[in-house]
């Protein structure tokens, strides 16, 4: 089977070497991507063979078309062998939390990979289904860096807007390489064909070849078609072809090979060709209406003229492309017949709904109430872990209903399901058609709140405002839509710092959802309040409405689960400094926004958990939860809380001394505000606000901050989310002679301070910018001395070195090194720089970049945090015994680790210990 490898020299040398370094101990992933046909499974399958003859372990699978509609469909085929994997796909783990998932398959690949090198390989990947590719955009880097693991995936070329190339590209970035598999050339075509045929071919065959545009499958079908009908004969030393009727292309070289079996057969291999999937004898039984003692020859048939193939205990065809071709030879009336005959024979047989479904919407004949009720069957199925996939199932059904027969109810389904999965221009653009018809008060107000809703999570808060009013002055609404309609207003007035409506508009909500029985409303409108409440300052309020929110969703469950009240209390408890608290609420709203794919709120969890990280001096943590978050929130085309975290890295970027970066984040948050209709965000413009004083124009970070100056006696979040903003400000003001508003900002600070007794945070930067204001040093001392009871190192920290800078002698000296100490294991360089600079004879120089250890031009690349966590693998500790050692998470330790290989140019553990020892550490050894 020589021919078969024929023009593939590169891509199987690629194989090889990676075959090679996975029996070294270097662990790597490989994806093929090319036309059908264009022989990646003949690769696959080739380099399988040699795993296999080296002694190395090997498991591996196939997607289908319709896998792609099926949770962890995939990811069953690829792990089916491996012990203990088919356990945890089975458990309830994967609908629980799809990361707890992750790190119980993590265990099986690494206990296997443990006897000896492992590959995995999974074929047609562009079938895979959303959890799958999820699941696989974690595990392969994880796996590849940790154990002697080779992935091995084939594609065809894809959408690159599509789920599947953003999944493979975020595997890209993780280090697997991509092998792109092209067309044969003319010399590689006319070698194959010499091949195939035995001989030298002639002009006409040459002619015919060329038609197969350099595809090896193709020309195999075409050639052996030729040659099997007597078609090909010697004339002067080269093949030629006789007269007769020969095939013209694919389709025909198909319909010419199904002639050696008979017409029943072929009847039959048509039948199959619908179900899209390899299928059993009992399967094509029922959908033929032939007993199977009848299909037995038939199928015999099929199989010994190598249509047919075994799978296990199913039948599959030879290539899918032989599949395609029978299917697309039916008609379409028998095609949308013979998908409706097993759309009923699939259910009637107990199948899954979501392949019933599919089968329906092929046939185009939808328009029954059953239909219906089988997609709502289906959509349930797939949505808590495939909400693309649901959402598009709607689609496909509401294109095949058409605008006037889809049912109002269905349409605000689907505009919910789309906002869920962060598809917010289809959502949005559904919705707007549909309510160009005409529509009854419930059927608009349904419609208006899924709009109002999709838009919302995009930061468009006029709009919410907008069509929440249209929808509530529709007079016959119910009260369940009414509380609805409330719940999600009061968050857009929130967001709009109109608190004292939005207020009024939660409670409208409680109340009418007592009435209704709309749970959602009542645990949305409840979390509101308490938002409301901690924005005005009394954070004891606001965590007690909060936690009642959190109480009513978790009683009622179902919709009210999907408002995610407990994220609103994470914040709560960051503000009362009960950090240990809000890392707990976070981490189990992260596992509930996984389970029930609410996409929009992933990335507001990693906001919360990126400013957790930030508040509590761990800026690496912070930076990669932040940058997750981005991803997140970039996949989902959820906007408002991309600001936010663009102004979190900005923020980190500027006190880690990367002035550049800092001013990037920032501009593209600002550029987001401007053209996405977003309102302005606090946040951000305190972001810019120190980017502008630390580059010395501190007139320009008055005017980015004046507005909020100006309205805080009543907007106080800001002094919430960080109470070092006052200090700052007086700080600000002082220099700029703006002594009024600096005492404006103290006198506001301790007010909320004075709300909140409870908090050493609130009341330590309350004295300090106090302290500050007036030059009390006694007030200083206080401020530290409160301090020491926060959570909070980088607030401590700027109080100690205030505080230094107005002490002499040995108490300065041990302020300011200890603000140093504080700044320099928090990873705050440039803050570390300035505390430094205030010591007795040092320089007053302000570093730019991390400080950095090594001589070595490649190893003063890494950062700090990579520094630390290289010299832990080295010593051989894994992900989990460097992250308990470093305070972090494992995947902060598996970014860190993949960020050093690139940098290194290292693929694995052992070729960065190899590198380390062979001497090019430079200080390293």
């Amino acid at each position: 089977m020589v021919f078969h490898l024929i023009g593939r020299d590169s891509c199987m040398a690629e194989l090889q070497a990676a075959l090679e370094g996975v029996r070294a101990g270097t662990g790597g992933c490989i994806i093929l991507e090319g036309e059908p046909g264009i022989g990646k499974s003949t690769m696959i399958d080739v380099a399988l063979d040699q795993a296999r003859a080296a002694g190395v372990s090997v498991a591996s699978g196939k997607a289908t078309e319709l896998d792609r509609l099926l949770p962890l469909a995939g990811l069953q085929k690829l792990l089916a062998e491996i012990p203990g994997a088919e356990s945890v796909l089975r458990s309830s783990v994967p609908e629980s939390n799809p990361l707890l998932l992750v790190r119980a398959l993590e265990s099986c690949v690494e206990e296997w990979a443990s006897g000896g090198p492992v590959v995995l390989s999974l074929e047609d990947v562009h079938w895979a289904d959303e959890m799958t590719l999820l699941v696989l955009r974690n595990l392969v880097p994880i796996s590849t860096h940790q154990c002697p693991v080779l992935f091995l995936f084939s594609k065809r070329p894809t959408d690159t807007h599509s789920y599947v190339s953003r999944s493979l590209a975020q595997l890209l970035r993780d280090g697997a390489r991509l092998q792109r598999v092209g067309p044969l050339d003319d010399a590689d075509t006319l070698r194959m064909c010499t091949e195939l045929l035995g001989t030298e071919p002639g002009p006409e065959i040459v002619r015919m070849a060329r038609e197969c545009a350099g595809n090896p499958f193709l020309l195999e079908e075409l050639l052996t078609t030729l040659r099997k009908d007597g078609h090909v004969r010697m004339v002067d030393g080269k093949a030629t072809v006789v007269a007769g009727d020969l095939p013209s292309g694919f389709a025909d070289a198909v319909e010419q090979h199904l002639r050696c079996v008979c017409g029943q057969t072929r009847w039959l291999l048509s039948i199959a060709s619908v179900l899209g999937r390899p299928f059993t004898v009992q399967e094509l039984s029922m959908l033929s209406g032939i007993d199977v003692s009848e299909l037995i020859p038939r199928v015999v048939e099929a199989i010994e003229t190598s249509i047919l193939v075994e799978e296990g205990p199913a039948l599959a065809f030879r290539h899918d492309l032989l599949r395609q071709a029978l299917y697309k030879r039916l008609q379409g009336p028998v095609r949308s017949g013979l998908h409706r005959q097993a759309a009923t024979v699939l259910k009637e047989a107990g199948c899954s709904p979501v392949e019933t479904t599919e089968h329906l919407i092929r046939s185009g004949q939808v328009s029954s109430d059953e239909a219906v009720r089988t997609l709502r069957e289906a959509v349930e199925q797939v949505a808590p872990m495939s909400p693309n996939t649901a959402a598009d199932m709607i689609l496909r059904m509401l294109d095949v209903l058409g605008d006037d027969e889809s049912p109002a109810s269905l349409v605000a389904e689907a505009v919910r399901l789309l906002a869920t999965a962060g598809r917010i221009a289809d959502a949005t653009e559904i919705a707007e058609r549909r309510l160009l018809h005409q529509l009854n008060d419930e059927e608009e107000a349904a419609l208006l709140l899924g709009l109002s809703e999709a838009l919302y999570v995009t930061g468009r808060n006029g709009s919410v405002l907008e069509y929440t009013a249209r929808a509530l002055r529709k007079p016959n609404l119910s009260e369940s839509q009414r509380a609805d309609l409330m719940a999600i207003r009061s968050w857009a007035l929130i967001s709009s710092d109109d608190l004292d409506a939005a207020e009024q508009h939660a409670i409208g909500a409680v109340e009418h959802s007592t009435r209704g029985g709309s749970g959602a409303a009542r645990a949305c409108g409840t979390a509101a309040q308490g938002v409301v409440e901690r924005l005005r300052g009394r954070i004891d309020r606001g965590m007690r409405l909060g936690l009642e929110a959190v109480s009513i969703a978790d009683t009622l469950r179902g919709e009210a689960l999907h408002r995610h009240a407990r994220l609103w209390v994470c914040r709560t408890m960051v503000a009362a400094d009960r950090f240990g608290e809000a890392a707990s609420f976070c981490d189990r709203g992260i596992r509930e926004a996984n389970r029930m794919g609410t996409r929009w709120s992933q990335p507001y969890y990693q906001l919360c958990r990126a400013e957790l990280s930030r508040a509590s001096g761990r800026l690496a943590e912070s930076h990669h939860r932040a940058l997750k978050g981005l991803e997140l929130a970039e996949q989902a085309n959820v906007v408002a809380p991309m600001v936010h975290l663009l102004a979190l890295l900005g923020e980190l970027a500027l006190h880690e001394g990367r002035m550049g970066d800092a001013a990037a984040h920032l501009n593209r948050a600002d550029q987001l505000v401007a053209t996405e209709e977003c309102d302005h965000v606090d946040v951000l413009a305190w972001s810019l606000a120190q980017l502008f004083e630390a580059r010395d124009r501190p007139d320009v970070a008055l005017e980015t901050v004046e507005r909020i100056w100006a309205e805080l006696p009543k907007r106080r979040g800001l002094l919430l989310h960080d109470p070092g903003f006052a200090v700052w400000s007086v700080r600000l003001g002082m220099r700029l002679g703006k002594h009024r508003k600096a005492r404006a900002v103290m006198r506001t600070a301790r007010e909320v301070a004075d709300l909140n007794p409870q908090s050493s945070s609130l009341l330590g930067a309350a004295l300090q910018a106090e302290g500050l204001l007036r030059g009390d040093p006694s007030l200083l001392r206080q401020a530290v001395q409160r301090l020491r009871a926060s959570p909070r190192p980088l607030l401590r920290a700027e109080a100690l070195e205030d505080l230094g800078r107005v002490e002499t002698g040995s108490s300065r000296v041990a302020l300011l090194e200890e603000a140093r100490d504080l700044y320099r294991s928090s990873g705050a360089a440039r803050l570390e720089a300035r505390a430094e600079s205030a010591l007795p004879g040092r320089s007053a120089g302000v570093a730019d970049e991390p400080l950095r250890e090594h001589t070595s031009a490649e190893w003063q690349r890494l950062t700090r945090s990579e520094t630390r966590v290289v010299r832990l693998v080295v010593e051989g500790l894994t992900n989990r015994a460097i992250a308990l050692k470093l305070n972090l998470s494992p995947h902060t330790v598996d970014s860190h680790l993949r960020h050093s290989f690139a940098k290194l140019s290292v693929a694995s553990r052992v070729e960065l210990t190899r590198k380390l020892l062979k001497g090019g550490s430079g200080q390293h050894t």
